[in-house]
């Protein structure tokens, strides 16, 4: 994601993203050393999470599920103990 953010070209011969070294890749992507490479990809990501988070959240309907779970397992629990109970 932060490639296509930052506007980087393919290997026109292989269609991928390489370089020669990490020097070559840093002069590319236009980052001074490692370290700003490394927070602008971990702010990339977020970015990315969030932006999939509020596009999933706003396409599903909140699950109410979690109330039936509990009242199962309550239930399975009670029917264990009552069959320890005539033992």
């Amino acid at each position: 994601m932060l490639l296509r953010q930052r506007n980087i070209k393919k290997n026109p011969e292989n269609n991928r993203y390489e370089w020669a070294s990490i020097k070559a890749f840093l002069k590319a992507a236009k980052f001074d050393d490692v370290e700003e490479a490394k927070e602008a990809l971990s702010e990339s990501r977020k970015a990315r999470l969030d932006e999939l988070k509020e596009r999933v959240g706003a396409d599903r309907p909140k699950k109410k599920g979690s109330a039936k779970k509990s009242k199962k397992a309550a239930k399975k629990a009670a029917d264990e103990d009552d069959d320890e109970d005539e033992d």
